[in-house]
């Protein structure tokens, strides 16, 4: 029995853990059905929130980062995840980033162009008021509905207002330039291959900004060629051959060193304001919270937007991968950080920790 990959083409988040899959040859079938969302798959999680994996002996994992870290363990021929502590560490810091930070550009790119916008209903149509039965004006209608909703999370995401959309747009574009400087036909993040940084990456571009309709689209194929043609290959993972060695190019580093800084600005932020928070908790508590916006550096701007203690889990993953690094490596990866903006929130201590039980943040 297969795997079933419950996500659609034109999520967000379904898309790293479907390219994995894909590069790793899991056998797997991508379902999108409603009634088991909001039915066994929303009992066993608490949420209806998508990609989720079911597993042949019926086990359910949520979240990309479980998914694949699950996949790992249990599918190493392959494998996403780089020997080298150093270059595992910069996949996580990535991963933070394209997760938590990144995913702003990709919503003001979807509901703040108006073209994407149209195309997204359309899609949000087909895929989801299809999937209950629908057609013609009443799927349009779902699609409509749930454009309305995402559309009321922008003033949280910071872009809500002309002059979010505009730094938004501006990070999104520089961004993009200096990764087309990194990868492209046969070449990844890391080298010859890809490893979990590229599929972090993917997931950042390819159903908002890549595959929508719109001027984000347009500004892919006419000015980073080089990265629509790695977007390509890693849609089409199963057929990348596996061999090569991880290596770190100074293009990855000056990509890293635009957005890494705004990543660990905008996490350290939110991790103090957790801390208030969890001073007011009991440890052992579901610790599931919204955190009001927090005003930070993106790309040189003063920017501000929302998040929640489940993404100040995920920083504290990528301080944990840190930590378990021997001292030779962290000296050696040390320029690096500091060149990259995250030395000091790898060297911090909250406080407090965050652990993940039962599909659930805790505070432990």
């Amino acid at each position: 029995m297969d795997y079933l990959h419950y996500g659609t083409m034109f999520s967000y988040y379904s898309a790293k853990t479907r390219a994995v899959m894909s590069f790793k040859r899991i056998p797997f079938v991508e379902v999108y059905d409603p009634r088991e969302l909001s039915g066994r798959i929303q009992e066993a999680t608490s949420k209806r929130m998508i990609p989720v994996l079911v597993a042949p002996d019926g086990e359910i994992l949520q979240d990309t980062t479980v998914i694949v870290d699950a996949l790992e363990a249990r599918f190493p021929d392959r494998p996403v995840f780089p020997a080298d502590s150093a270059m595992m560490l910069l996949s996580r810091i990535a991963e933070f980033f394209i997760d938590e930070l990144w995913i702003t550009t990709a919503m003001n790119t979807r509901w703040n162009d108006p073209v994407s916008k149209a195309f997204a209903i359309g899609e949000f149509g087909r895929g989801i008021g299809e999937a209950h039965g629908l057609e013609g004006e009443a799927a349009m209608a779902i699609g409509q509905r749930v454009a309305d909703q995402m559309q009321s999370y922008l003033p949280y995401l910071g872009i809500g207002t002309e002059d979010g959309q505009r730094i938004a747009s501006q990070f999104f574009r520089t961004a993009t330039l200096k990764l087309n400087n990194v990868v492209g036909k046969d070449r990844y993040a890391l080298g010859s291959r890809p490893w979990l940084i590229d599929f972090v990456l993917f997931e950042g571009y390819y159903a908002h900004h890549y595959r929508d309709a719109g001027a984000a689209q347009q500004f892919l194929k006419q000015e980073a060629p080089q990265l629509c043609y790695y977007l390509d290959a890693l849609h089409a993972g199963h057929c990348i051959a596996p061999e090569g060695e991880p290596g770190i190019s100074d293009a990855l580093v000056d990509y890293l060193s635009y957005v890494g800084p705004s990543a660990a600005a905008f996490g350290a932020a939110l991790e103090l304001q957790a801390g208030l928070l969890a001073a007011q908790s009991a440890p052992g508590r579901v610790f599931e919270k919204g955190i009001d916006p927090v005003t930070f550096d993106l790309g040189g701007e003063s920017f501000s937007r929302g998040g929640s203690t489940f993404g100040v889990w995920k920083l504290q993953r990528v301080r944990a991968a840190y930590q378990q690094m021997d001292e030779e490596a962290q000296q050696a990866i040390a320029p690096v950080l500091t060149q990259i903006g995250w030395a000091d929130v790898l060297a911090a201590d909250p406080g407090f920790r965050l652990e993940r039980k039962n599909h659930l943040t805790h505070l432990a």
